[in-house]
């Protein structure tokens, strides 16, 4: 009879492709002029093993993401979202806050973002999860290594007229983990006194010589 691990690891290898990228764009539930309500989510799925020399095996197959939003506008140039998130990346919360925005793109050029969100720093980072190959970040995007995550506070986002060069520019109050080891940021609408806070600037510049590259990764719309 096959072990229990493996019975599991042929289970991961079938359902994990199946589930690991399931999301959809939105759906629209109610529309009227420049009134507009969307609901979405994702789910993603990861499978752990350890096999360490010496000790015992173990291996989980777990929710990685299980997101929901709800994303709205009740003028033309106002546009808000809150995400949450209860599967592993929550962390010890039971439910996490992920995007609690509004934002005013009136402003030929400018978008304006108030509250909690990702601040402008690493591009992997700002690439949403359903647009990246792998269920984790590599250790440029990744918050547990100095990578800025989501904060409370203000974002200006601007493009030139050719599109050609775009940059970002955030202020929010920053919660860093008090580790020697490691750098760990992580939103204030998750943590509580155990954290350190402060104040964080952020900003970066993009070129793009052959036109706007949007944040994604590989080719996921198969197109050229």
């Amino acid at each position: 009879m096959l072990k229990r691990s493996m019975i599991r690891i042929l289970a991961v290898a079938v359902i994990l492709p199946m589930l690991a990228g399931l999301s959809f764009a939105g759906l629209v539930v109610h529309e009227d002029g420049d009134k507009k309500i969307e609901i979405g989510g994702r789910v993603q799925v990861q499978y752990h093993r350890e096999d360490p020399d010496g000790g015992e095996s173990t291996d989980e197959l777990f929710l990685r993401r299980l997101r929901s939003y709800i994303q709205g506008s009740v003028t033309k140039n106002w546009l808000a979202k809150v995400q949450f998130d209860v599967g592993k990346a929550s962390g010890d919360n039971e439910v996490a806050v992920k995007d609690a925005w509004m934002r005013y793109t009136g402003w030929d050029g400018l978008n304006l973002t108030i509250g909690n969100q990702r601040m402008p720093f690493s591009r992997e980072a700002l690439t949403s999860s359903k647009r990246q190959q792998l269920v984790e970040r590599t250790f440029v995007g990744d918050h547990n290594f100095g990578s800025p995550d989501r904060m409370i506070g203000v974002r200006l986002d601007g493009a030139g007229a050719s599109n050609k060069v775009t940059w970002g520019v955030g202020l929010g109050a920053a919660e860093i983990d008090p580790d020697e080891d490691k750098m760990d940021f992580d939103s204030g609408a998750n943590h509580g006194d155990d954290w350190n806070e402060g104040i964080l600037v952020a900003g970066r510049v993009d070129f793009h010589p052959f036109g706007n590259l949007k944040m994604g990764q590989g080719d996921f719309d198969r197109k050229k």
